[in-house]
């Protein structure tokens, strides 16, 4: 109910301006800020975020500031001020760099080469990601490479750019899967799949699909599975297996059927 969250802080906040505490202040200037943004009360929210800023600097809390400049980015990325965006997120990524916050430093670049990539600087959303790549090595966090380098094969394939999205969705496999993010790990799968049958190799997409279908049966996933067997069913058929395209689809048709359906399966199951 952000509504009346905003309220709330908004009342905690006259409390607080009236005892005189700039800290406690800006701490609650920035929950308004994100009660505000949650409840798509934008302008307010960057308002909010603003004041939270100006308290955080004259208290010289960098590692606020560093805060607050990625939420910044985030708000203004989203409301397309890609620009503004951009200059948020880039004097947040030199605060964190001086203050030596390197895990804050990765998610900052990894926010900016969002703002890249949606202004259409693709060089620059790249470049961004290398260093947030760089970073995570540094700090031995596998876990981070595997989304970054997701998220580098994502960007790759969106600008056609297909065996160097399958050079970084193979490097961040296995460090996903070594944490077993099902999620992730299923989205990368069927992603890399995709790559291999934009580039016709439809054996290595095959394999994809089939690890994939096994994550959806290992998770109980209905949808996972199903949308798997779909992807092997489209596979045959663009290679020109016919009859196991069909017997695939047919496959996928039953794992949508039975009770408890949800909308996503059903739209899948009209498809199939």
């Amino acid at each position: 109910n952000f509504e009346r969250a905003i309220e709330c802080f908004a009342k905690v906040l006259e409390f607080v301006r009236l005892e005189g505490k700039a800290s406690k202040e800006m701490e609650v200037l920035h929950m308004l800020a994100h009660a505000c943004f949650k409840g798509n009360n934008l302008e307010r929210a960057e308002l909010n975020f603003k004041l939270a800023l100006e308290k955080a600097q004259k208290l010289g809390n960098k590692e606020f500031q560093v805060q607050i400049l990625d939420e910044l980015g985030r708000l203004c990325t989203t409301v397309k001020k890609y620009q503004t965006a951009i200059t948020y997120l880039k004097e947040g990524k030199t605060l964190a760099h001086q203050a030596n916050l390197k895990t804050k430093e990765m998610s900052i670049l990894e926010n900016l080469s969002m703002a890249y990539m949606q202004f259409g600087k693709h060089k620059n959303a790249i470049d961004c990601l290398d260093g947030a790549l760089e970073i995570a090595r540094k700090l031995g966090d596998n876990r981070a490479q595997g989304i970054i380098l997701k998220k580098m094969g994502d960007y790759h394939r969106s600008l056609k750019e297909f065996p160097s999205a399958i050079e970084k969705y193979e490097r961040g496999l296995p460090k996903i899967r070594k944490f077993a993010i099902i999620p992730l790990e299923y989205s990368l799968l069927e992603n890399l799949g995709n790559t291999y049958l934009e580039i016709s190799r439809h054996e290595k997409a095959l394999i994809c699909f089939r690890h994939s279908r096994s994550l959806g049966k290992k998770n109980a996933d209905r949808f996972m599975e199903a949308k798997s067997v779909c992807n092997m069913s489209r596979t045959c058929q663009e290679s020109g297996e016919t009859s196991e395209a069909i017997s695939y689809a047919e496959l996928a048709s039953k794992i949508c059927s039975g009770v408890q359906i949800d909308d996503d399966i059903k739209k899948l199951a009209e498809e199939i």
